[in-house]
């Protein structure tokens, strides 16, 4: 029999990526979208309407502590992403982190051990590695079929 638990979700960030996030964990019959948050009032006024079921909050602590939320997705301004791992990590909470992963590298070892040491998934998103005209022209660099780049 097929594990039928659904894994909850909080996306924190609503401005370019983070609804996309929410679209696709919808669509994703493993996850739970539970609780969005975004300090800009109109970005949670646009997703009360494209998911009016969501709870909705300015504040990413609601997020982290949400009792139904086992991973957080990170889709805010690149200089906070640090800071919310770090927090979701802290609240025990697994992390996928948009791009850049962090501004430092200092910052994202820091994130990596962290993960670690509590046992929690940090992952990073490179949505075009999986692009099928990015594996194509990976393939043709791979092959030198562009000549010397």
């Amino acid at each position: 029999m097929k594990n039928s638990r659904r894994i909850g979700i909080g996306v924190i960030g609503l401005g370019h990526w983070g609804p996309n996030h929410v679209r696709v964990f919808r669509e994703c019959p493993e996850a739970q979208v539970v609780i969005c948050a975004d300090p800009l009032s109109q970005r949670r006024r646009y997703i009360r309407r494209l998911f009016p079921d969501l709870i909705l909050t300015e504040h990413a602590d609601e997020v982290f502590h949400h009792p139904a939320v086992e991973a957080v997705v990170i889709a805010a301004p690149a200089d906070t992403h640090y800071e919310m791992a770090k927090r979701a990590i802290e609240a025990g909470r697994h992390v996928l982190i948009e791009k850049p992963m962090c501004t430092s590298v200092k910052e994202a070892k820091a994130l990596i051990g962290a993960a670690r040491r509590r046992r929690l998934v940090l992952a990073h998103g490179h949505v075009f590695t999986y692009n099928p005209w990015i594996q194509f022209i990976k393939r043709g660099i791979d092959r030198g079929e562009f000549g010397r780049l």
